[in-house]
Order: C-alpha cells, then structure tokens, then sequence
C-alpha cells in the first residue's frame, strides 16, 4: 500500500475523483543505471483516524 495525501482544494482531488486509477513513478534519473519503482492501482478515501495516524508515523 501506498498512502498520500491531498486536500478538497488541490487538483489531485478533483482528479481522483474523476478517475481513481493511479500510476507512481520512483527513480533515478539516469538512462543505463539506478533503480525505478512503479506503484499502480486505484486510489480509495482513508477515513478511519487511527489507519491515518499508524501510517503517518
């Protein structure tokens, strides 16, 4: 699981909301070495305080 955070005002909200498919992208920015992690899936709301308050540690 991958948590991130977003308020109503931003535009990742609006676009969430208008599709919860998501892609993350991590890496190195160089062509021929490093590492780079993908991370996808749907993003869903987080609204249970104590999930929110463990994972934020």
């Amino acid at each position: 699981m991958v948590y991130f955070h977003t308020g109503s005002t931003e535009v990742e909200y609006d676009n969430l909301r208008a599709d919860p498919h998501v892609l993350v992208l991590a890496g190195d920015t160089t062509w021929d070495r490093g590492l780079d992690v993908v991370a996808e899936g749907i993003a869903v709301p987080v609204s249970d305080d104590a999930l929110v308050r463990r994972r934020s540690r």
